[in-house]
């Protein structure tokens, strides 16, 4: 499937910003792949984190890079 932008909520209002995002039809590896948020990019600023809910599970990502936008998964 594909982002909603619906689905993406801000946690907290302080840096780093914490964001949540939930999805039915994604699974963990699809919300990982490179441009996946890339409609939302504008939103997020490096050092934010993702903490997504998938069809498959959980898994938490960390944004690396803006532009272009890099987007990385913990280690």
């Amino acid at each position: 499937m594909s982002f909603v932008f619906q689905h993406l909520r801000k946690i907290n209002e302080i840096t780093p910003t914490f964001w949540s995002y939930w999805s039915v039809n994604d699974s963990t590896v699809a919300v990982k792949r490179r441009n996946y948020f890339e409609e939302a990019r504008n939103k997020f600023a490096v050092g934010d984190w993702i903490f997504v809910s998938a069809s498959d599970g959980g898994t938490i990502l960390h944004v690396d890079e803006i532009d272009p936008l890099e987007i990385g998964a913990l280690r």
